[in-house]
């Protein structure tokens, strides 16, 4: 039942599971003891930023908060695990090693979330259904099916900064896992998981047809920060994932786009003007000069 009291019942919940004081609950969400006090006793409710931090600092999920369904249980129940296809032999690659899948009391796949505090974690249990199963899991319509993961962003390096687009940090991407390496496409965007470099987000240049060094040559967008090309080889790569979607809490102003073409206006008006002058100019020299 969506209810304040059944909310904060289950934040207090979740606050005793932890074995946290009021106080250090408050610190971790950055909000007063009274606000938290309110909270739990449904009072209030919970924000939505506060929800957001619950969510990202307790691995929870929001089903769980709101309603008190129980993902993680259907998950637990449900784990599969399931071995990519071997990449063409001629090309000297390995196997990759296995993506865990996860699916609901219907069969649907279900999308894990690997934010930036567990991207650790993934790192060292991306394999183990046991790990993939304490991560949050959510549906999303039109990826029922498909072996997707989410992704949360760190850092500035795939930002514009000059145009202001890109992925910006904490943005979720969604990212669908790639069977045969001879499949990553040059200049599109993958997430690869690699013990050499951690989870890492680039736009790729495939080069594993080199069947002297094969590679990927991974790469940022942002040009202004000075990130360097990431080179990886085979035996450095355990899993490539191909970005499919964005999400993120930023929604461009409109008004900054035009106010660059209106600047590129005024300009190219004020050229032509100076243009018309300096012809102005050119004409009477040339009149004085025929007479």
């Amino acid at each position: 039942m969506f209810s304040k009291t059944n909310i904060g019942q289950r934040i207090k919940d979740l606050r005793v599971a932890k074995k946290l004081t009021q106080e250090a609950f408050c610190q971790f969400l950055d909000i007063t003891r009274s606000g938290l006090s309110q909270i739990e006793s449904g009072q209030i409710g919970p924000s939505l930023e506060l929800l957001n931090k619950i969510v990202d600092e307790f691995n929870v999920s929001f089903d769980w908060i709101i309603a008190g369904i129980n993902v993680q249980a259907d998950v637990q129940a449900n784990v599969q695990a399931l071995t990519l296809n071997e990449p063409q032999a001629q090309y000297g690659l390995k196997v990759f090693d296995p993506i865990i899948i996860t699916v609901d009391t219907k069969g649907n796949e279900l999308i894990p979330f690997v934010n930036i505090k567990s991207r650790a974690g993934y790192l060292l249990g991306y394999s183990q259904p046991e790990y993939i199963a304490t991560l949050p899991h959510y549906s999303l319509p039109g990826l029922q099916y498909g072996r997707f993961c989410a992704f949360q962003i760190d850092g500035f390096s795939m930002f514009k900064e000059d145009i202001s687009e890109g992925l910006r940090p904490d943005d979720w991407i969604i990212c669908q896992s790639v069977d045969n390496i001879t499949d990553v496409k040059d200049n599109r965007v993958y997430t690869i998981v690699s013990h050499d470099e951690g989870i890492i987000t680039k736009r790729v240049l495939n080069r594993f047809k080199n069947t002297e060094d094969p590679k990927l040559i991974c790469m940022s967008d942002n040009k202004n920060g000075n990130y360097e090309h990431i080179i990886l080889k085979p035996e450095q790569i355990q899993q490539v994932w191909e970005f499919k979607l964005h999400l993120n809490r930023y929604l461009p102003n409109p008004g900054d786009l035009y106010d660059k073409i209106t600047q590129i206006q005024g300009d190219y008006i004020m050229m032509n003007e100076h243009l018309r002058y300096l012809q102005a100019e050119f004409d009477q020299i040339k009149s004085q000069l025929n007479k």
